[in-house]
């Protein structure tokens, strides 16, 4: 079988959040299964840089037409990555000019709709026309639906597969968008590409493939309903009532995970580097998180000063200034108890993970999370909200700690619960060993997936008129 991946991000070098890690991961570990796969990612300028001494040859070079009088060149440049092939795709020089990973994107619409085009014009022009194109994301939400207007003797048996890692990001745009793409605006309606007034790039790329998933079980069910999502939960439910919505746990990338006999020392390291004096008997929390709304800081700001008594805090997070201006505000208030780094250093977050004895993470909503898996690699036990899938991969009292309400009281009770866990050091142990034993390898999701695309073949291959959902 061969995948074609669309992908915003790649880990490392392009990796803003989990999609990068999911895009370099799951064709690798798909490669143990016999599923060639190639992974195609925007040509950013700071990626062909990194990855000059990978690439091979000069560019391909083509063009693409969105609608008869807008021809663009297209550039390809093709790297191997041991586990998978890349493709990075430029047109029109657009995507060239990103000089770091930050900016990813500050990329258009426009030069998203570019990419989705180019990326089955290249596939042509290459001669590898895959079984599958599994898109991510909404910024590739419009290669399904370019792939089902394409060239139907080229294309007509590859399927398509969509995958959401945050419904909080559609991609909402004007109808002209479809002009703009060459596509007819008959596309815009509630069983095509529109929901409530906009062009819905998430939507488009679930409505034209044949399969379309989430990052976790737990995330696809709330999906169906109007808190975890409340514009689009009945076109999940409509999806799942015809088998075509599912959710596959992300598994965990290969880290070295820290002998748990040496997690004192850690600890202290930790301790020092971001000066911190605590007691022995009192937990070490950490922090490593995008500093946005969603990651739950709403529900730590208004305790963290109630927290800092009984533990100490350290927080590693870039983003939102506002959040940032008050996190600076605690830290000052609690010398010696609160520390807070606004720049992301890899080997502080590797210490974080390593030296912390509780990863806090109550987030409003969770996709998936890897936070915690990694975290229970390094013997650390994660606290998070029952979301998503925090609540898919955190066991109470056995692996970590949840709490259910997204309210600060419920945080602050499931901490103080922690803070008493931690002072019966037999049953935290244990605890610990369990947490480290967890299995978050890629082996069962990538089967999952197999079958998946296996599933989605099978519905495109059918013979009857209609196909599936293109």
């Amino acid at each position: 079988m061969k995948v074609l991946h669309a992908t915003a991000e790649l880990a490392p070098h392009a990796k803003v959040g989990g999609l990068g890690d999911v895009a370099a991961a799951l064709p690798a570990a798909l490669r143990s299964l016999g599923v060639e796969s190639v992974v195609a990612v925007p040509a950013y300028g700071f990626l062909r840089e990194a990855l000059a001494n990978q690439i091979i040859g000069p560019p391909q070079e083509t063009e693409v037409w969105l609608g008869q009088e807008r021809r663009h060149s297209v550039a390809c440049w093709s790297a191997d990555l041991g586990g998978f092939r890349l493709w990075l795709i430029d047109p029109d020089h657009r995507f060239g000019r990103i000089d770091r990973r930050n900016r990813i994107y500050s990329a258009t619409v426009d030069d998203w709709l570019l990419y989705s085009a180019s990326l089955v014009r290249v596939a042509e022009t290459l001669g590898w026309i895959p079984d599958v194109v599994h898109a991510h994301d909404w910024h590739s939400g419009f290669v399904p639906v370019f792939l089902r207007h394409a060239e139907e003797r080229t294309w007509g048996r590859t399927a398509a597969m969509f995958t959401i890692h945050n419904e909080a990001h559609q991609g909402p745009f004007g109808i002209e968008i479809l002009d703009r793409a060459g596509l007819s605006r008959s596309l815009f309606h509630h069983e095509a590409v529109e929901a409530f007034g906009s062009v819905n790039f998430l939507k488009a790329g679930c409505r034209f493939s044949d399969m379309a998933g989430t990052v976790s079980e737990t995330y696809a069910e709330e999906l169906t309903t109007p808190d975890g999502s409340p514009m689009l939960h009945g076109f999940f439910r409509h999806l799942k009532g015809e088998e075509r919505f599912f959710g596959v746990r992300n598994g965990l990338p290969k880290i070295d995970a820290p002998d748990l006999s040496l997690k004192r020392s850690f600890r202290q390291k930790l301790l020092e580097r971001v000066g911190l004096t605590l007691l022995d008997s009192e937990p070490l929390c950490g922090v490593v998180a995008r500093l946005t709304p969603q990651k739950g800081f709403g529900l730590l700001l208004p305790i963290l000063d109630q927290m800092a008594k009984s533990a100490g805090i350290v927080i590693q997070a870039q983003g939102d200034l506002w959040l940032a201006g008050e996190l600076r505000a605690i830290r000052d208030r609690n010398p010696g108890r609160v520390a807070f780094c606004e720049d992301f250093d890899p080997s502080l977050a590797d210490l974080i993970y390593a030296g912390s004895d509780c990863f806090l993470m109550p987030s409003l909503f969770e996709p998936c999370g890897l936070g915690q898996m990694i975290a229970m690699k390094h013997g650390t036990l994660p606290l998070g909200r029952a979301t998503g899938g925090l609540r898919e991969t955190i066991r109470r009292n056995e692996t970590g700690f949840l709490f259910e309400a997204a309210l600060p009281e419920a945080l602050l009770s499931e901490f103080h619960h922690m803070v008493q866990m931690f002072h019966q050091p037999v049953h935290w142990q244990r605890m610990v060993a369990s947490a480290a034993a967890q299995d978050w390898s890629w082996e069962a999701p990538a089967m999952t997936y197999l079958n998946r695309y296996q599933a989605a073949l099978e519905i495109r291959r059918r013979p009857c008129p209609s196909g599936s959902a293109g």
